[in-house]
């Protein structure tokens, strides 16, 4: 899942910017970023319910 992330970013971010290993790096990690965002607030909201 979080492969697939880092591969769509690194596609997007080659296809808006130009073929370079810093595209494909950059893209990658925000593709990353903005996959577990969402999981994450997801689980800290469910933590954060649990405990009260």
């Amino acid at each position: 899942m979080v492969l697939l992330m880092a591969a769509g970013g690194a596609l997007y971010g080659i296809s808006q910017h130009g073929l370079s290993a810093a595209t494909a790096l950059y893209g990658a990690m925000a593709g990353v970023l903005v996959g577990c965002t969402p999981i994450v607030a997801i689980a800290l909201l469910l933590y954060w319910l649990s405990r009260r």
